[in-house]
């Protein structure tokens, strides 16, 4: 069983450590905070892939995200569902207040204004440009905006980011990668459905490309012969083509195919029915020719060799 990345939970008191705090988790900004006022924040941050979920609590504060901390770290696209309290976003020449049961957005590669009001509580999650299909000039087009969070999939994006937030089991570390990028398609897809209009379109029907590649992997995982350029040629793209759709998911073709293997060797050390096989003949089952590298492989995963696994597993 794989987990999202555990829940880690961030205190801040003054307005030096809130800064560095904001900095680290959601985007770097100059803080302020009202003279005065006994400061108190909280977030409560997570991750799956590259796609970032974080809650925040706090008393009112501003931030101001100018031109010297655009160019910090990659691209990214913000989405905050206001809790309670309200939150205002200036950028791009708009400026909206973001209320409670609303959802705000802005990007990180432009200069922003953020106020919040006191006791301030919202649920948000960050998104790299790279793994979205609009570029950078449609999402500026959409920052500092506000929609209602109770229509059309907005219910259903915030119910799964809350679980997901919450640090959500996964049986494997792909099932986690292909979770944050649907996850991803559907937080873009409410967006745009928010502002009336369609998707931007990915690369010829690339969801479905995407789909139909990982169900080949699946049939074939037992082949020992499978590799990238048969998943390609099977699915008539190019091998180019195919590492670009992986890249989407945060993986490669081969640490996908390899660590499917690994998965289901795993499961089969744990199943009373394979209690009788080898390890070297799961290992081949499963398309592992060196089963020396198997081991090794499976050690680095797991934290133990295959046959320390399956003891501990059966109790004995």
């Amino acid at each position: 069983m794989t987990r999202a990345a555990e829940p880690e939970s961030l205190r801040a008191q003054d307005e030096s450590s809130w800064s560095s705090l904001v900095s680290k988790v959601v985007v770097s900004a100059d803080m302020e905070i009202p003279k005065g006022q006994t400061f108190d924040g909280h977030i409560r941050t997570s991750s799956i892939s590259d796609l970032g979920i974080f809650t925040m609590t706090s008393r009112k504060h501003a931030a101001h995200r100018t031109a010297k901390h655009t160019t910090d770290r990659d691209p990214e696209i913000v989405l905050t569902l206001t809790k309670q309290g309200h939150l205002g976003i200036r950028q791009n020449g708009r400026a909206v207040q973001v209320p409670p049961g609303r959802f705000g957005i802005y990007v990180s590669y432009d200069p922003v204004e953020i106020h919040s009001a006191d006791n301030y509580q919202a649920l948000a999650v960050k998104i790299p440009l790279s793994r979205c299909r609009a570029d950078a000039e449609q999402f500026r087009q959409l920052s500092a905006q506000s929609f209602p969070a109770d229509e059309g999939l907005a219910p259903a994006v915030w119910g799964m980011t809350e679980q997901l937030g919450g640090g959500a089991n996964f049986s494997s570390r792909t099932a986690a990668l292909r979770t944050a990028h649907h996850a991803i398609g559907m937080m873009e897809q409410m967006v745009h459905e928010r502002l009336g209009e369609p998707t931007p379109a990915a690369e010829p029907q690339i969801e479905a490309i995407t789909e139909r590649c990982f169900s080949y992997i699946e049939k074939h995982l037992q082949d020992p012969e499978l590799n990238p350029q048969r998943v390609a040629e099977a699915n008539f793209i190019s091998t180019r083509y195919l590492h670009l759709i992986f890249q989407r998911s945060d993986t490669t073709v081969a640490a996908y195919i390899r660590d499917r293997r690994l998965d289901e060797a795993r499961e089969d050390l744990m199943d009373p029915k394979f209690h009788r096989f080898s390890i070297d003949a799961l290992a081949r089952k499963w398309g592992f020719n060196n089963v020396s590298h198997f081991g090794q492989l499976f050690k680095k995963t797991y934290g133990c060799p295959p046959a320390v696994y399956r003891r501990e597993a059966f109790g004995c």
